[in-house]
């Protein structure tokens, strides 16, 4: 079955897990990927990859030092990207995040990218995952999450030291990026 049958029919069982219908454009991977220094980087971790339109640039260019980390609750997706990049190391649930970073001892997370459809979430999940991203972050450390709509503005405004908001006219639905320092 083809990627965007499988990202279709997995928004149509369950829409507040899947975002959109079909997977992210390449402007929209390429922009959300454009955001990461790979010189820079020692640690990125993902969230919400899908089937991995960015995924694959940022294995791309990271350096080979750098860790890497993904979480993607749906099994579908996570199977695919099992299949596509093997010896990614993929968890579940990304409300589990700091427990998976520090049963790993993992330090210096420099990015965050994520694919999450933060406004369909249910409140409780949204709020634990944006705090966890925020308490991992390294000082100087980004979170990069596109969504749908500016509804996430005014929270990520006030929580970052800078926001930067940039709009991806050329993605079905239409999308902002969010580039959030810490």
């Amino acid at each position: 079955m083809g990627e965007k049958i499988i990202f279709l029919k997995n928004f149509i069982h369950n829409p507040r897990q899947i975002g959109s219908i079909i997977p992210s454009s390449k402007k929209l991977s390429k922009k959300m990927a454009e955001q990461i220094d790979y010189n820079k980087a020692n640690c990125i971790i993902e969230l919400g990859p899908g089937v991995g339109p960015y995924t694959e640039i940022i294995l791309k260019k990271k350096r080979e030092s750098t860790c890497y980390i993904a979480f993607e609750k749906n099994e579908d997706m996570s199977t695919i990207l099992k299949e596509k990049f093997p010896g990614i190391t993929i968890y579940k649930k990304a409300e589990e995040m700091t427990e998976v970073i520090q049963k790993n001892h993992i330090n210096n997370i420099d990015y965050i990218i994520s694919g999450l459809p933060f406004t369909v979430l249910k409140k409780d999940i949204r709020e634990t995952i944006l705090n966890q991203i925020y308490d991992n972050l390294n000082e100087g450390g980004k979170f990069i999450t596109f969504q749908y709509s500016l509804d996430l503005y005014k929270y990520l405004k006030n929580k970052y030291s800078k926001l930067e908001i940039k709009f991806i006219p050329i993605n079905i639905p239409m999308a902002f990026i969010y580039v959030c320092t810490k």
